[in-house]
């Protein structure tokens, strides 16, 4: 059973980094910048009643 605080945050509460650096950034960065075609290639597969729900 999902409690309220597990549907708020599906993918856990963000947490401020207490420090960070150029790696990190270009990091994250490339994190985003994937993301998209991500979920294309995720979605190209499904069909229409499973897009729909």
């Amino acid at each position: 059973m999902k409690t309220l605080e597990n549907l708020k945050y599906p993918i856990g509460k963000f947490e401020i980094p207490t420090s960070f650096n150029k790696e990190s950034i270009e990091q994250w960065i490339s994190i985003i910048r994937e993301f998209p075609q991500k979920i294309q290639n995720e979605i190209t597969s499904l069909s229409e009643p499973k897009f729909e729900q």
